[in-house]
């Protein structure tokens, strides 16, 4: 490595004393100083480029034991500068352009002109060394004349690569290439307008005969296609319009059996399988032979069943939550009698909501279900307490009772619409929650319904969430 004409000297220093060293030539010995085998400790693994002679550019770094990875010297090589510059010298691509080497302070380390080296670089260069620009180069007037200059930080910020170019000759250039780019727009924009003409008269009439068909399904018309079918946009756009047609059908007919089975399981709901005038007429009757006969508990339990068939007969399917609560007292009046004390029921509904409407008949399945899942499983009884009043915007109702709690697992799957498939026949199933919350959901929108929350051995809260503005239902034949 010592006989290539681009290294002057090379020297092997002791790690742990820098003066001991082996030197090609022999005899001579670096002038390095602390700082410069400070940057090269710094460096660790990697070289480091230093100043140690001037005329020279020395490389120097750190030799690590390949067994231990423990430092034991250091490696000095010290080459030319002339062989350095001869590296970059044929960088340059203006005729008045010129690259030099500085560093952190702005001496001159590499330059064509070698009177130059060492010396300061003027302000303007010194400005990118103290502020870096993210700009790529910048504008400056250095000796009366404008130049574009470009700076490169090297050697973790010890050195300066400056690349300077004539503005002159730059912007010669540039105007140039903007003449040749003026003209091949120009080209491309004749091209561009003829090719535009063509292809829109040659898919004007497929557009035409698209846009006719979308009015008439505009003026109603469902059920016409668009008969152009072709592999091109146009052809592709006929078929997402027929396909968009068959799905528009088909949605129709889904949200009309929808609304269908609505309007039939609330129906459902509120039949019963003998006339219900009779019946309740015959309560009536019961009612008044109970209190002549000095039953009056009798009469209170028929008369309570009385009122919630005739609530039940009443064709309006919203209702007013203080309507909903008084239905909820006359059933709780019939469950008095069957459990006595084992049940403690108390209201708290903010009077400011008792014009509120809402579906009929929600709050019912709730109570019953809190009283048969909750409350009457436990030998001692409970409590079940109901709360209505504002949550922001909207109303909420919440229904909670200290019974026995539902499992996590049956928790899960509670409102779960196929549950209703598989138990929808039978007596001793949460079904009654599931019913409520699709009905709410039917009416205000998926926001809307019920929200559980239960735990073994503490109890459940229901709670019912309702918009406070509800518009007036249609009205139903």
């Amino acid at each position: 490595m010592y006989g290539h004409s681009s290294v002057n000297s090379i020297y092997l220093l002791t790690y742990d004393d820098p003066s001991l060293c082996f030197s090609v030539p022999q005899g001579t010995s670096p002038e390095i100083t602390e700082e410069s085998l400070s940057i090269i400790d710094n460096n660790s693994y990697k070289a480091s480029w230093i100043n140690l002679e001037p005329g020279m550019v020395t490389y120097g770094r750190v030799i690590y034991s390949t067994k231990s990875l423990t430092p034991l010297g250091y490696l000095i090589v010290n080459m030319p500068e002339e062989s350095l510059f001869k590296i970059y010298s044929d960088i340059s691509l203006y005729k008045d352009g010129g690259i030099f080497i500085t560093d952190h302070s702005g001496t001159i380390l590499s330059h064509e002109n070698k009177s130059l080296l060492y010396s300061q670089v003027g302000p303007d260069y010194l400005t990118f060394i103290h502020n870096p620009s993210d700009t790529p180069f910048s504008l400056r007037s250095i000796d009366g004349e404008n130049y574009y200059i470009a700076c490169k930080s090297l050697n973790q910020g010890q050195w300066y690569l400056f690349y300077q170019i004539s503005a002159y000759d730059f912007e010669k250039d540039f105007f140039t290439l903007t003449q040749i780019f003026f003209v091949i727009t120009l080209v491309i924009l004749i091209l561009t307008l003829t090719v535009s003409v063509f292809l829109a008269k040659s898919i004007s009439d497929p557009i035409s005969k698209l846009t006719l068909t979308v009015q008439k399904v505009q003026n109603g018309n469902f059920n016409i296609h668009n008969d152009y079918h072709s592999k091109d946009e146009v052809g592709l756009l006929s078929d997402s319009f027929n396909a968009m047609i068959d799905n528009t059908n088909e949605l129709i007919q889904t949200i009309y059996q929808k609304e269908l089975l609505k309007q039939q399981a609330e129906l459902k709901y509120l039949q019963f399988q003998i006339n219900p005038h009779f019946l309740y007429n015959t309560l009536e009757t019961i009612n008044w032979i109970s209190r002549i006969q000095g039953v009056p508990e009798a009469g209170e339990i028929a008369k309570a069943l009385g009122d919630l068939m005739r609530e039940g007969l009443r064709n309006d399917d919203f209702v007013t939550i203080e309507r909903e609560i008084k239905n909820v007292q006359n059933y709780l009046l019939i469950q008095k009698y069957r459990y006595g004390d084992k049940i403690d029921v108390t209201i708290n509904i903010d009077p400011s909501i008792a014009q509120v409407k809402t579906p009929k008949f929600i709050l019912q399945p709730l109570i019953e279900n809190a009283i048969s899942h909750g409350v009457d499983p436990k030998i001692e009884g409970g409590k079940i307490s109901i709360f209505g009043g504002y949550d922001g915007k909207d109303i909420i109702i919440t229904i909670e009772d200290d019974g026995v709690g539902i499992p996590p697992d049956k928790l899960r799957n509670l409102l779960n619409e196929n549950l209703r498939k598989n138990q929808e026949n039978s007596r001793h199933t949460h079904i009654g929650l599931l019913n409520v919350h699709k009905r709410l959901q039917l009416s205000f929108g998926s926001q809307y319904g019920l929200a559980i929350h239960s735990e073994v051995s503490v109890g459940t809260v229901v709670t019912i969430r309702i918009p406070h503005d509800v518009p007036d239902p249609p009205t139903q034949n």
